[in-house]
């Protein structure tokens, strides 16, 4: 995505890139514009129900806010499958708008708001890290009496050959 800048109806646009030499394809140019009197009334529409953060850190976000009718808690956090929301401690199911944003239903009303942020994978991999923990004393201690035992087996086969 590029911003072009403001621009007005019959305006020329050019768009200019480097091809590699003995490079063939297709390239798709999308153009898109803005319209500045309908995102300011989404805009405004939004603001009218704000989060009030109480608690914000790099994984979790908490809150109030006085939603005036039923419909969905819009963010610009970046959708991933982590992410996980409760509304007034009850967790509801968080989906993505337009598979990028994380959103969810929530119901007209004043709710407390959590969000929290657990990457996948991260407790399978904390519970192999603490197991390899806990079992790595127990194999190294083994191994250390292993080791003991095939000094004290070697030792014993010297001296019976040694007679």
């Amino acid at each position: 995505i590029m911003t072009l800048g403001n621009v007005k109806q019959g305006d020329k646009l050019s768009v200019y890139g480097t091809i590699e030499d003995k490079t063939s394809g297709t390239i798709n140019v999308y153009c898109a514009m803005l319209k500045d009197d309908v995102f300011m009334k989404g805009y405004e529409k939004l603001q009218e129900s704000t989060l009030s953060a109480t608690k914000v850190t790099d994984t979790a976000i908490e809150g109030t806010i006085t939603a005036k009718e039923d419909g969905v808690f819009y963010t610009s956090i970046s959708y991933d499958p982590g992410w996980s929301a409760t509304v007034d401690g009850e967790k509801v199911e968080v989906t993505p708008v337009g598979n990028a944003l994380v959103t969810f239903k929530l119901s007209k009303g004043t709710h407390e708001i959590k969000l929290s942020y657990t990457p996948e994978g991260f407790v399978v991999g904390a519970v192999l890290t603490a197991v390899s923990i806990l079992i790595f004393p127990v194999l190294y201690n083994n191994k250390e009496k292993e080791s003991q035992l095939v000094k004290k087996t070697v030792t014993r086969v010297t001296v019976f050959f040694s007679i």
